[in-house]
Parts: structure tokens; sequence; C-alpha cells
């Protein structure tokens, strides 16, 4: 494969993921009292949502409504994996 490059430096773009929400989530700690997030991490890069107490549109614990996009800058031709935590 080729590697794309613009003005010397190797194309760069970004990828943009929505969490949305989660369903049937174990109870952890007391039931009602879980506030659940997401991280998703991509290579080196960590980005998190926000609790879902702390959304506009807050789910119950066990089914968290995020409704946010979060933004990773990615390399063409760059192998690397994604991990989704909840």
């Amino acid at each position: 494969m080729t590697e794309r490059r613009l003005h010397g430096n190797p194309l760069q773009g970004e990828l943009d993921v929505v969490l949305g929400r989660a369903r049937n989530l174990p109870v952890w700690g007391f039931p009602g009292q879980s506030n659940p997030y997401c991280r998703l991490i991509l290579g080196e890069q960590a980005v998190q949502s926000r609790r879902d107490d702390d959304t506009s549109t807050p789910g119950r614990y066990r089914h968290p409504v995020w409704n946010q996009v979060r933004m990773c800058r990615c390399v063409y031709g760059e192998c690397v994996s994604m991990c989704v935590c909840v």
C-alpha cells in the first residue's frame, strides 16, 4: 500500500463516533445508584462520555442514554484497534 501524503505529511482525518445508549447493563453497587459512562480507546487516544446523570436525557441506571459524538484523529494507513468500555 502506498502511503498517501499531503505537503509531505501523512494524510490525517477524523473519526466521529456516536455514543448513543446501552441496554441491560449489570447492576453495580446499590440498584439505582449506578451512573454509567462509556470510554472509547483508539490507539493511544482515549475519550469518555459524560456520565448518565450529566446528560440531557438520562436513562435508567441499566439503560443509559448518552447521545454524544466524540472525535478521534486518524492517520491514513495506520492500523489501530478500537476498544469501547462501558
